[in-house]
């Protein structure tokens, strides 16, 4: 179902602006993670983000032993070195690192083919240097979540396409969840959250729940932006999350956030607790958010906590250090102004402190924490009015604030995945420069 809306001149001339890197039919995915994500690495936000390296270390609350994600630790990066391409080029896609070493890439979208919804599963086993391709997954996936649990099986949430300059379209939103084992290679469709999502993010909890946050909705609303080849369609931010229990195999709503959250970033903190930062609340508004909030599983509820020290922002990437910090990098905000600021968030004192700043602004870039306890800056789209590049140039964020050169990436991308192998190696996969790559390397000591 369409509305029509007219869209804010401003975030049009953003949304423009961040895909003339790539051209008429690319963009900026979101980062996560995670990942996110986690998902998670990345970011991605985002990546997206997606890389299996964000989330608590230690067990879980008293009385629970269920272990949270292990927190991955590079080693802090001297060089890079290409490795075997991926069979698939891809943007977008999650990165899942297993017990074993390998990582298991889901999904994403080939710029290539009209903004397409991939189903393609492959596996990299870092000793062979070599990916097998796995069963697809019965529809693709973009703008998904992918969270390992702690039985060992991957849980893909959600879903949904990219408009014509990235965002998420609320089109052909994913209503399933998956379960991905990696054992066998088998895939099993449940029931999906009650509000199907897509650009969403999650994190695993001390329970071994998952909380799936944000994101966009599948009610899509036509938007005017000028210079975008005219009304494109766009998502409606969630402010809504839901808990997946393993057991039960199923979802049920949680707490809600005090705003909308879309193409911002989830943080597991040490302590098991989730911090959600930044992002867009409202697609028309073309205002960006600077509010951060705190998910608690004993009381099912998000906090207000302080605000990021400065700009608001959105597409911006995050990780969770050594010491229990979360650091914040760079996005951009809805009136164009790309980012070049790091941020520390203290988990106890709930506050903010900027730690320096990067000598280029980007936006989904990723970030990934260190054995000496800062974190390495990489990849991200960088634009002005002069136009947009992928910087090739790393950043090494020190744990006391500050940056310092490190070593050049070998492909300039936007949207990778980003993964700490047990080696210590920073796996940097696909994303996007002038279109979906599959070129693959590894930052390494």
């Amino acid at each position: 179902m369409f509305t029509h809306r007219h869209f804010a001149d401003a975030l049009g001339v953003l949304l423009v602006l961040s895909a003339a890197a790539c051209g008429d039919d690319s963009a900026t995915q979101e980062d996560s993670s995670s990942e996110a994500s986690t998902s998670a690495t990345g970011g991605n936000g985002s990546g997206s983000t997606a890389t299996g390296a964000i989330g608590g270390g230690g067990e879980g609350g008293e009385g629970d032993a269920t272990p949270l994600p292990t927190l991955h630790l590079a080693a802090v990066p001297t060089q890079s070195v290409d490795v075997a391409p991926m069979i698939h080029a891809r943007a977008g896609h999650t990165a899942t690192l297993l017990d074993d070493g390998s990582v298991i890439v889901i999904g994403g979208e080939d710029l290539g083919d009209d903004r397409a919804q991939l189903a393609t599963v492959e596996r990299y086993d870092p000793a062979a240097d070599t990916w097998t391709e796995m069963a697809p997954l019965p529809e693709g996936r973009l703008n998904h979540s992918a969270t390992i649990l702690v039985d060992g099986t991957i849980l893909i949430v959600g879903g949904g396409g990219s408009n014509a300059i990235g965002s998420p379209s609320g089109i052909d939103v994913r209503t399933t969840a998956l379960l991905l084992d990696p054992a066998t290679g088998a895939v099993e469709a449940i029931p999906g959250p009650a509000e199907p999502r897509h650009a969403h993010l999650a994190v695993r909890l001390p329970s071994g729940k998952v909380l799936v946050a944000g994101g966009a909705d599948a009610d899509s609303i036509l938007v005017h932006a000028e210079g975008a080849g005219g009304d494109i369609p766009f998502g409606h931010p969630l402010a809504t999350a839901e808990i997946y229990d393993p057991k039960t195999r199923t979802f049920a709503p949680t707490g809600s956030m005090s705003e909308a959250h879309s193409s911002f970033t989830l943080v597991g903190l040490a302590d098991g607790r989730a911090l959600v930062t930044g992002g867009i609340a409202d697609s028309e508004a073309a205002v960006s958010s600077k509010v951060s909030e705190i998910f608690d599983e004993a009381s099912g509820a998000f906090t207000l906590t302080g605000e990021l020290d400065g700009d608001d922002r959105l597409h911006h990437a995050a990780t969770r250090l050594a010491d229990g910090r979360a650091l914040i990098f760079g996005g951009k905000k809805s009136n164009v102004s790309f980012l070049s600021d790091l941020q520390m968030f203290d988990p106890v004192t709930g506050v903010f402190d900027r730690a320096g700043r990067t000598f280029s602004s980007r936006t989904v870039a990723n970030v990934v924490p260190t054995v000496d306890g800062g974190a390495v800056v990489l990849g991200g789209l960088s634009c002005s009015f002069n136009g947009c590049d992928n910087p090739v140039e790393t950043f090494l964020v020190a744990a006391g604030g500050g940056t310092s050169d490190g070593p050049d990436l070998l492909h300039g991308r936007a949207s990778a995945s980003a993964t700490v192998l047990l080696d210590g190696s920073i796996l940097v996969a696909g994303g996007y420069a002038s279109s979906s790559v599959a070129f693959v390397e590894r930052l390494a000591p």
